[in-house]
């Protein structure tokens, strides 16, 4: 399996170029989102695997950044850092958004199972 091959994609100005896609980073990806998956569901034998997935996905993540931000200019390096943390916020964002009912309804079943008290647990 090639690890590095070429795509052609059309840029926001509707030009086509060459860009070098990395097959086997995205393979590994979605093998590490398994093991995550297998690691949260509690999977026998998957445990020290599936804690590979959040360093990996790190790294991948930095690699991409820097491959990205070494390649503009240095007035343009702020520009990426900026896309790219913004793009990690709204991600986050819609994902708290998403995640809200369940984390209130969570919090009311607490509630009323605890007799009107908020019990949290401190182990």
């Amino acid at each position: 399996m090639k690890t590095v091959s070429n795509a052609v994609i059309m840029n926001q100005k509707g030009d086509f170029k060459l860009r070098k896609t990395y097959d086997m980073v995205d393979v590994v990806k979605l093998l590490m989102a398994i093991l995550i998956v297998a690691l949260h569901c509690q999977a026998v034998g998957l445990n020290i695997l599936g804690r590979l997935g959040v360093p990996f996905f790190f790294i991948a993540s930095s690699f991409f950044l820097f491959k990205k931000y070494f390649s503009v200019s240095v007035d343009d390096q702020k520009d990426v850092v900026k896309r790219y943390l913004l793009r990690i916020f709204y991600l986050y964002l819609a994902w708290q958004i998403i995640y809200l009912p369940n984390a209130v309804s969570m919090c009311i079943a607490e509630y009323k199972v605890g007799g009107g008290e908020l019990a949290f647990n401190n182990n």
